[in-house]
């Protein structure tokens, strides 16, 4: 009998309990792209976050304080809880966006650092850090913005429901 003879097959490293690493070079060539755009995310998160800010709070104002002032001047006597809740709500969803903006910036920053350490890895270098606890910190940060950028959703969300309970109550 005859045996076949050997063939060069790609074989992956276990890298952690999550993924496999191919150690041919287009999966280096494929890491270097999401490099590239990972980079373009952080780029944009950056840029993005003066609108964001901006859109919200310029939103809030004028809808809550153009239109509550003069409601105000004409009713004597109103219960402002409701508006002043839901500005606080307005304010909570700024700021929540805010830090999501940070985390997302930081989330591209860690994923671009593991990534690079995953090419390191592919031309037998010495990683840059723990890539174990690069990985953490990628993964609690895309957590934190997942969370916070709901946050922002609901606090919006939120303050104009309670914006709407108080013009329809006061109006």
């Amino acid at each position: 009998m005859k045996i076949a003879p050997q063939q060069n097959f790609i074989v992956p490293r276990r890298i952690n309990s999550l993924a496999f690493v191919d150690t041919s070079d287009r999966y280096v060539s494929k890491l270097e792209k999401h490099i590239a755009k990972a980079e373009e995310a952080m780029k944009y998160s950056s840029d993005r976050f003066d609108i964001l800010i901006i859109s919200l709070a310029t939103g809030a104002l004028v809808l809550s304080l153009g239109s509550a002032s003069g409601l105000l001047a004409n009713i004597p006597k109103v219960d402002t809880s409701l508006l002043k809740f839901g500005w606080l709500m307005m304010i909570g969803s700024i700021l929540a966006n805010l830090v999501s903006q940070i985390s997302g910036y930081f989330a591209n920053q860690k994923d671009i650092e593991v990534s690079n350490n995953l090419i390191r890895l592919k031309r037998n270098k010495q990683t840059i850090g723990t890539q174990k606890i690069l990985e953490f910190w990628c993964t609690t940060y895309n957590k934190a913005t997942l969370i916070l950028n709901g946050l922002s959703m609901l606090l919006l969300v939120t303050g104009m429901v309670t914006m709407v309970l108080f013009y329809s109550n006061n109006i």
